[in-house]
């Protein structure tokens, strides 16, 4: 058995994280639009697949999860991960221009 909400359950976690990161890209002026387009998407798929799995009945079990809605939801589930996975590339490559790189 796997939690895969289990990243959306980390959520508050993950923003202190992006908060870093973000600060850090700033300071250096590196990868700020990468992660400003990430996390715009990771809050727009959460946000949206938990308001379609309210309006759909999914979130109350009112209908089963199963079909269409069920798809929609997964398929937004599916695009927050990535869209985690990317910041956290995004961060090993901040990483990396800040070893590599001379400050100016």
């Amino acid at each position: 058995m796997v939690d895969y909400l289990m990243p959306a359950e980390l959520f508050p976690v993950i923003v202190v994280g992006i908060a870093l990161l973000l600060w850090a890209a700033i300071r250096r002026r590196a990868c700020i639009r990468w992660l400003t387009w990430s996390i715009i998407l990771m809050v727009i798929t959460l946000v949206g697949g938990m308001l379609i799995a309210r309006w759909s009945g999914l979130a109350a079990d009112e209908i089963e999860p199963i079909g269409f809605w069920w798809s929609v939801v997964m398929g937004a589930i599916i695009l927050y991960i990535f869209t985690v996975i990317c910041i956290g590339f995004a961060g090993c490559h901040l990483i990396k221009i800040l070893f590599t790189q001379s400050p100016e």
